[in-house]
């Protein structure tokens, strides 16, 4: 008989003989403990509770790092790289052909994005995920041009759905990290009067 304790007890002739009953009872007393049962039950919750904790957490610093940059009132538009998703190479469009003199097709490439923006209805800014498709056109080996971008998808981070937001959350800190930069600089060209205002 299978000794798994996570198999399911299947009793056959075999199990059921007078040479093999007691070994059968032991068995069946041992899953029906009650301290085996609740062992296994307190496991189960504690990981249970562990797995929430941490999905909890993700929203937590999102919603942190929104209201961070907010009190510091940085209502600025702000955009950052994560990973583009390159589809094949196509023959050209006619619409290509008629807007540059040399092009030889055009790929699309979806393009992901953290992006601090204000909401369209309330104008507060948020932390949003947004991908667009864009249509670039070869021009050469080793230059291509956007012909046109198109939005894909929009969504405040802390709203998407948990397999994407534990997908992206680790560019949070790089994120937070170039804005330190971007800031920086900026600051420093004010003071050198390279520009009047760097957004």
């Amino acid at each position: 008989m299978d000794k798994n304790k996570n198999a399911v007890i299947q009793i056959t002739a075999e199990d059921a003989s007078p040479t093999n009953l007691p070994a059968l009872k032991a068995e069946i007393k041992d899953y029906l403990n009650p301290e085996t049962f609740n062992n296994h039950l307190t496991d189960a919750l504690h990981e249970t509770a562990e797995l929430f904790r941490v999905l909890d957490q993700a929203s937590t610093i999102i919603q942190h790092l929104e209201s961070g940059l907010s009190e510091i009132r940085f209502h600025f538009p702000y955009n950052f790289f994560l990973e583009a998703e390159k589809l094949k190479i196509l023959p050209s469009k006619q619409e290509h052909i008629d807007s540059y003199n040399i092009d030889f097709g055009y790929y699309n490439k979806v393009c992901w994005y953290f992006s601090w923006q204000q909401e369209d209805n309330n104008k507060k800014y948020r932390l949003f995920l947004v991908s667009e498709n864009e249509e670039r056109v070869i021009l050469s080996r080793s230059h291509s041009e956007i012909y046109k971008k198109v939005l894909e998808y929009k969504k405040p981070l802390v709203e998407t759905p948990l397999s994407i937001r534990l997908k992206y959350i680790k560019y949070l800190i790089p994120f937070i990290d170039s804005i330190k930069d971007h800031n920086r600089e900026a600051r420093l060209a004010i003071l050198r009067g390279e520009v009047p205002f760097p957004f």
